[in-house]
């Protein structure tokens, strides 16, 4: 089959196709690899194949480094002899050299070139070929074989720079003689120009890849710019006269039709200006360049709210950056910015974020950091208000700034109409406001009165204001105390009345009587170190106090004190009344009046409202066990529902209006801290500019190692001297996610005395016997399977390695670190039991041969932990252990800093977790979950203070740098014991069924964690809204039956921005996520109070929090990639000090199993059952007989999986008879559909859950084995699923989630998963209430029919086998056992019929994960985050969201055709769309656009058949093209569309292979 150009990926190209016959399918190779053709920047086709040899050894193990050391001395002896040829003075024999060298480079590895001495002599000859002009073949095949160096051996580059490589290449280019040899120099300059950009720059490489490239051919054209985009990396102000001869060229393709050289242009541009941007010289000659006119042009927004050029966000955003630096440094471009209505471009790019609106990404600006790059363009439009320019040039350029902005009233008017309202709303994410306020200072300053009063009216200035006065920030608050004498000055008369009703007198007053306070802290400075900070920052507060004095003095002297507004004395009057008729709903009216203005936060926070309605709801946890007690309680509840909920509430419930007060004190009070984590000095190599390069320090900092010394504790005995016996030093290098837990393992042996460890501590016979034909891997195996060391029981352990401290190199490779991954999780049956599973699932149909499968660039023999003497940089001689010998389950754990368990640990609850040894840093004892890094952060904290206080003063995050470089001492002595057997009673009763009605057991728990540090105000405030939000979910049981008023409370109205906005703000930085030092309020907030954030940033925070490193790091890495909107980004190309690969891509390691179609369940029970709990492994499937792999492959097992869940013989959940529902217009007309329901299943075979999945109640006695395997089946594929990121297709019940979680449920949750019989029982509960309440006089009536009639027995309703009593089949319900026929029923609903079931999914759930990981979602989030979203598409959303590539643009008719018929696919027919393209029928959470590698529509091309003449061979390609069926690569979401020639026809095609091509994955 003929594959469109450059569709292939990975290895081989594997796609799924639609077909009648054979449906064909595929996922890719890798996941992160773009599609390549000719015209990029791409391997050679045999470049690859050592490269593939290796991956294969690794993959067998079968001596792979004799094989290696083979393969190495075969290419030594062949540079050798290609030497000699080069060297002689032949021509035919230089050229025959040249020739085999190109061959040799091109098919040897890695590691083979590396350690060829013959390059040192080869590089020069082929410097000196490159100019012998006599001969052609000499050019061009010594410049193809420096372009094969420099791809297959990148260390090289540096030693080729060195022999004069580019000058040489450059001059080639230059020359342009001959096109071959320019093309093969320009494509050996670009692979240089990635390692060696700065050489590449200083020798001219960016005029000589672009002074010709019109006479290249397109894909060279692309190479060239990408290459001269490489080289800007390393333009400063010294070098700026290297490319400056270009940026003319640079601006001319900016208007290239080519989206590529589009890209890499602006691109290169960018870090030209941000790499000058302090010099205002070099920042005018860009400009001149006339760069300015096409950036505006470039990010203008469309209609739609996207880009109208083809460009990156990363690009776009860039661009963005640009233009803010040279407005900030050219009068003239304000000027052109400012008459172009860039304002309205802002705006336009914030209104269709969601980042705004929802807390949640959307839009165009996404993050963030798009967000601040907005801001920055804004700030530098208008002149600053000081006048402080520095220099003379700077002077002079904005007295011209000032008087353009005079000149133009108009049009700085209307900036400020536009921007105001928009800070308003972005003044709530907390690291922007230093940027807001500038703007805000200088719209107040320039715009006219008249405008300024109009803005003031309608926008809440002074609360913000009010509200960052009390800020511990002395430079915002010396911003906003300027901003405050401003506005008085020009509107006196307005904001005197709105600054007493808004608090900012108040405030303005708390600040002015500070001075004192903070002058009696400053002499309690720690050190002379940071007294000098101390008192600058108070200089600082000191000028804003006495500002603050003089504004009060001048404008409110008789006021400050004594008075307060008048509407607040009514709301302390309101206050004091709440139990009184009617006053609960006039106090939510008042909050309502004049749409919520009428009264301010300050006068809602200072009139305690607060506390009396907390005091109002509050209920008693430890009472209400009897239903009158428990009603009692609730009287003042259920009032307030009726006066904010009710049907009188009108449309809109009065209720939000409370909330949205709520939640604005909380954001005006609240001070919870963000740890802004400095990055440790890394040597980055190609560094990048501004927010890449931050990140790109910070990924280093996760991998470089810290430097440790071990000593033995002062008190200790028992243990040894660490290395005491030996001659090396006692000092360690640890990489920085090593766990206390994991490092006590590696020296327990080497400091337990031999006599009391379990097992030998020092080198075994079994190593010695281990050292033979199969090498160090043999060994170290042999040695794991006959050795223990001592540590927890049921481990087992190589001796060679971990007890032997004299052995000078010892190296765990990663193979041999999955080898004992896989005999830890196998719980102490040792290989044979291994080999056993094998044979089972062999004969039901699974494959478990298939072993671990890595990153393919990841390094054999990394050493995290490296022991022996240290020498300041030199590490050369360092003993090394690797980082998963550490490890129990081949990842390193991680701990919370305030003592939370790490989940790999709490996922093998079974082990003896009790330490053996304690670490103590300082005076402080280390948890075992602490990580290394964590130690020293807090240690170094409490020296110099914590990052977000120090973090403005250069001197100290220098010292905070420099404390990294140290060499930390950790003690060790032997750990305590400790009873555990209390924690295990109450892990025991953590799933207990509560005895108090449900409403009485959630009101009256603890609403937050008693260690959260904050302040009364604050507590008070989050308590409320704890109730509030609970009495919302609550409300519908305590209204009036049929009330149609009911308008319960969106949970957006819940959100608190500002504090989203710090929980994410942690998530951008990954030594803070890594680490584990996220603040505790962020873990104690996102569980006891989910309201205040979006699910997005929940999801978020689970991913980052909640599971291992290895997913943490891909999370991380997905996040990237989607935010700098590149596909092809890996961690693995960040370089670290010394030059090697960053080891993050290592800790991810892939375990690869095949299971059969035929036998997917029996399958899918043997697969999690031994690999479900292996955390440091992401799981793919592969199916039996076909070639497909990856993320398509193992989507489509999870969804197959699920079906087969659902399957009406395992007697697993409720059903519904489908006859009872009436069929809908589309049913009874498709033949299909009338026999296929939710999820497109035969309801012959599967269950029919209309309210979603929800366990059959079976009487405990009959539950059966399989039953109970079947659900334990459930919560190991549902952990697994959430932790890998897969989605499953089955639609559970969230009440199902609330049981499990051992949440409290009772009678009115019944109609959450049965309508019919919820309301009947609630029917029977009313007549009971209401026949006590007559006081139980008469037989009680149900529709006017007597109960004796209705004939009622102790069987459930609809399974009459289930009885509820002894010989419940024979006894009637009268009207004295009505109560207890009621309780039975929801007992046997929602308790005792489903509690061994429930139980069986809540152990395979905790065999992986903790059930608690679930605190931050709502049980009904459960669907989105498991099972992911089906949205409706519309023609602009698939626009925004699909991208095109390799023949196709989205101005393409093919295109548009696409657009509009996948824009009309509905039900089945896109859950079929959905399942072809990516694996699953649905989308993950966030839609379409959250689709990772976005959904690309690319050219598939077929071949038309030979025709004899020349007429009729478009007609022939044409119908060829129709014929051909559209076929996708799952791994890359690639949708290979052939060009039809009518949309009628790409709809057949289209549907026929969504339809027909389902269920394979092979190669084509």
């Amino acid at each position: 089959m003929d594959e469109p150009q450059g569709s292939g990926g990975g290895e081989g190209s594997q796609e799924r196709q639609g077909g009648a016959d054979a449906a064909q399918g595929s996922g890719s190779g890798g996941e992160d690899q773009e599609p390549k053709t000719e015209q990029q920047p791409s391997r050679a086709a045999g470049s690859t194949r050592a490269g593939d040899i290796q991956v294969l050894l690794r993959k067998i193990g079968a001596e792979f480094r004799d094989s290696m050391a083979f393969s190495t001395g075969i290419a030594t002896r062949k540079l050798e002899a290609i030497l000699e040829s080069m060297k002689s003075e032949d021509l035919s024999d230089q050229q025959q050299g040249l020739h085999e060298l190109c061959q040799c480079v091109m098919m040897s590895s890695d590691d083979s070139l590396a350690s060829a001495p013959q390059l040192g002599e080869i590089i020069p000859l082929l410097v000196n070929f490159l100019s012998a002009e006599h001969s052609f073949e000499l050019m061009l095949y010594s410049a193809r074989s420096i372009r094969y160096l420099a791809e297959n051996l990148p260390g090289s580059c540096r030693q080729m720079v060195q022999f004069g490589v580019v000058p040489a290449l450059s001059a080639r280019m230059l020359a342009i003689e001959f096109i071959d040899v320019a093309e093969e120099s320009l494509s050996a300059i670009f692979r240089i120009s990635r390692e060696e950009p700065k050489t590449c720059l200083e020798s001219g490489g960016v005029t000589a890849v672009l002074l010709h490239m019109e006479f290249l051919d397109a894909g060279m054209q692309r190479i060239a710019v990408e290459a001269a985009a490489n080289m800007c990396r390393a333009v400063n102000p010294d070098t700026f006269e290297m490319v400056q001869g270009q940026l003319e060229k640079l601006v001319t393709l900016l208007k290239y039709e080519d989206a590529h050289i589009v890209e890499r242009s602006c691109t290169a541009l960018v870090r030209i200006c941000e790499a000058i941007t302090q010099r205002r010289d070099l920042i005018g000659v860009l400009v001149g360049c006339g760069v300015i006119g096409p950036a505006v042009e470039m990010i203008a927004v469309a209609e739609t709210g996207g880009m109208v050029a083809p460009l990156s966000p990363t690009t776009y955003f860039g661009l963005i950056r640009l233009l803010a630096i040279c407005a900030a440094r050219s009068h003239m471009v304000a000027e052109t910015l400012l008459s172009s209505g860039i304002s309205d471009t802002m705006l336009a790019l914030v209104r269709s974020s969601g980042l705004i609106h929802t807390g949640e990404g959307g839009g165009l600006v996404r993050t963030n950091e798009h967000l601040s790059d907005v801001l920055m363009l804004a700030d530098s439009v208008l002149p600053a208000t000081d006048g402080a320019n520095g220099d003379e040039d700077g002077q002079e350029d904005a007295a011209q700034h000032n008087a353009f902005v005079a000149a133009n009233a108009s049009l700085v008017n209307k900036f400020g109409q536009d921007m105001l309202p928009l800070l308003m709303q972005v003044s709530n994410t907390v690291h922007l406001r230093p940027r807001v306020l500038s703007i805000m200072v200088k719209v107040a300053f320039h715009v006219d009165v008249a405008v300024l009063e109009e803005l003031a009216q309608g926008l809440a200035v002074s609360g913000l204001v009010a509200s960052l006065l009390v800020s511990s920030n002395d430079h915002i608050v010396g911003q906003v105390v300027g901003l405050v004498e401003l506005l008085m000055e020009k509107l006196p008369g307005v904001f005197a009345t709105q600054f007493m009703k808004e608090g900012v007198v108040h405030a303005m007053n708390k600040l002015a009587l500070s001075l004192d306070k903070d002058t009696e802290l400053a002499p309690g400075a720690p050190s002379p170190s940071t007294s000098e900070p101390a008192q600058s920052v108070s200089t600082l507060r000191r000028e804003s106090v006495d500002r603050a004095r003089a504004f009060l003095s001048t404008h409110f002297g008789d006021v400050c004190s004594g008075t307060e507004p008048e509407e607040l004395g009514h709301l302390r009057c309101l206050s004091a009344r709440l139990t009184e008729p009617g006053v609960l709903r006039e106090l939510l009216v008042t909050l309502k009046a004049d749409n919520g203005s009428r009264v301010s936060v300050y006068e809602f926070l200072n009139s305690g409202m607060i506390g009396a309605l907390n005091a109002f709801l509050r209920v008693d946890g430890n009472k209400g066990f009897r239903r009158d007690v428990a009603e009692g309680m609730l009287v003042n509840v259920k009032s307030l529902v009726d006066a904010s909920l009710g049907p009188e509430a009108g449309d809109q419930p009065l209720l939000v209006w409370l909330v949205r007060k709520l939640r604005d004190a909380l954001m005006a009070i609240e001070e919870f801290p963000v740890r802004a984590m400095i990055a440790r000095r890394v040597r980055v190599h190609n560094p990048l500019r501004t927010g890449e390069a931050d990140q790109s320090h910070r990924l280093c900092s996760i991998g470089v190692p810290l430097k440790l010394k071990l000593v033995r504790h002062e008190d200790e005995t028992a243990l040894k001297e660490f290395n005491k016996d030996t001659k090396q030093s006692s000092e360690l290098t640890v990489e920085p996610m090593v766990t206390m837990q994991a490092l006590e393992d590696w020296l327990l042996q080497r400091v337990t005395p031999s006599s009391d460890a379990d097992g030998d501590a020092g080198p075994s016979s079994a190593a010695t016997k281990g050292r033979g034909a199969g090498g160090e891997d043999q060994q170290a195996e042999e040695a794991g399977t006959s050795s223990s060391r001592p540590g927890r029981a049921g481990e087992s352990a190589p001796a060679n390695g971990r007890g032997a401290p004299n052995e000078p190199n010892r190296v765990m490779t990663r193979a041999q670190a999955a080898k004992q991954l896989e005999n830890a999780s196998s719980e102490g049956k040792g290989i044979e039991a291994m080999s056993e599973d094998d044979q089972d699932m062999a004969e039901e149909g699974v494959d478990v041969g298939e072993v671990v499968v890595g990153d393919d660039n990841m390094d054999e023999d990394s050493e995290p932990i490296q022991e022996g003497s240290i020498r300041g940089e030199d590490e050369d001689e360092l003993e090394s252990v690797s980082e998963d010998e550490l490890s129990e389950d081949g990842e390193p754990f991680l701990g919370e800093l305030h003592g939370l368990m790490s989940y790999a640990q709490a996922a093998h609850g079974n082990r003896d977790t009790q330490p053996r040894i304690v670490f103590q840093l300082g005076d402080v004892a280390l948890l075992p979950q602490t990580t290394v890094y964590q130690a020293i952060r807090e240690y170094l904290a409490k020296q110099h203070g914590l990052e977000e206080d120090v973090e403005g003063d250069p001197e100290k995050v220098a010292t905070w740098q420099r404390c990294f470089e140290e060499t930390f001492s950790f003690k060790y002595r032997t750990a305590p014991k400790v009873d555990t057997s209390k924690e295990r009673r109450v892990a025991r009763k953590r799933h207990a069924c509560r005895q108090q009605p449900l409403p009485v057991a959630v009101l009256g728990r603890l609403a937050l964690p008693e260690d959260l540090n904050v302040s009364a105000e604050v507590w008070d405030v989050l308590e409320l809204m704890y109730k509030l939000d609970t009495i919302n979910q609550l409300a519908p049981r305590w209204l009036p039956k049929g009330t149609t008023g009911c308008h319960k409370v969106s949970r957006r109205e819940f959100i608190c921005t500002k504090v989203a906005s710090k929980l994410t703000q942690h998530f951008k930085d990954p030594l803070t996520v890594c680490a584990r030092t996220m603040p505790q309020w962020t873990h104690q907030l996102a569980t006891s109070c989910k309201f205040l954030f979006p699910f997005d940033y929940r999801r978020k925070y689970f991913y980052c929090t909640r599971v291992g490193l290895p997913h943490i790091l891909k999370f991380l890495l997905e996040e990237r990639k989607a935010a700098s909107g590149s596909p092809s980004l890996t961690m693995n190309v960040i370089r670290d000090d010394q030059g090697r690969l960053s080891r993050l891509a290592q800790l991810k390691v892939t375990k690869q199993v095949r299971v059969a179609r035929r036998n997917l369940l029996p399958g899918a029970m043997k697969i999690m059952e031994i690999y479900a709990k292996m955390q440091g492994h992401e799981l793919e499937v592969q199916f039996l007989g076909e070639e497909g792999t990856g993320t398509g492959p193992t989507l489509e097992f999870y969804t197959l999986l699920s079906h087969e869940l659902q399957r009406r013989k395992l007697k697993m959940w409720r059903t519904e008879d489908i006859s009872m529902h009436k069929k809908s217009t589309r049913e009874e007309e498709d033949e299909e559909d009338k026999k296929t329901k939710g999820h497109g299943l035969d309801v012959q075979e599967h269950v029919y859950a209309p309210q979603g999945l929800f366990p059959k109640p079976i009487p405990q006695s009959k539950v059966t084995k399989k039953i109970l395997n079947h659900f334990r089946l459930l919560g190991r594929v549902m952990a697994r699923a959430l932790l890998d990121q897969r989605l499953l297709d089955m639609d559970i019940n969230p009440l199902f989630f609330k049981v499990a979680q051992g949440e409290a449920v009772d009678l009115y949750d019944i109609k959450e998963i049965d309508s019919a019989l919820g309301a009947t029982l609630e029917k029977l509960q009313a007549e009971l209430e209401s026949w006590k309440a007559g006081g139980r006089r008469g037989p009680i009536a149900v529709d006017g029919t007597a109960l004796d009639d209705l004939c009622l027995t102790f069987t459930l309703p609809g399974n009459v086998d289930y009885e509820l009593r002894e010989k419940g089949g024979q006894s009637i319900v009268r009207t004295s056992t009505l109560e207890q026929y009621i309780e039975a029923v929801v007992r046997a609903t929602l308790h005792d019929g489903i509690e061994l079931q429930v139980q069986a999914f809540r152990e395979g759930f905790e065999e992986v994960l903790p059930l608690d990981v679930l605190d931050c979602f709502y049980e009904e989030e459960m669907d989105v985050l498991l099972r992911g979203i089906q949205e409706p598409w519309t023609v602009k959303k698939l626009a925004d969201c699909v991208k095109c590539n390799h023949g196709y643009t989205t101005q393409c008719q093919p295109v548009q055709w696409f657009l509009e018929v996948v824009s009309e696919l509905q039900g089945m027919d896109q859950r079929r769309f959905v399942q072809f393209v990516t694996g699953s029928p649905r989308l993950p959470p966030g839609g379409l656009a959250s689709l990772h590698p976005p959904l690309t529509v690319v050219r598939k091309t077929q071949s038309a058949p030979s025709t004899e003449g020349s007429s009729g061979g478009a007609a022939s390609l044409d119908e060829s093209q129709n014929l051909t069926l559209p076929s996708v690569a799952t791994c890359q979401n690639y949708f290979k569309l052939p060009a039809y020639t009518t949309k009628d026809i790409m709809r057949r095609q289209l549907l026929f292979a969504i339809t027909e091509g389902q269920n394979s994955f092979d190669l084509t």
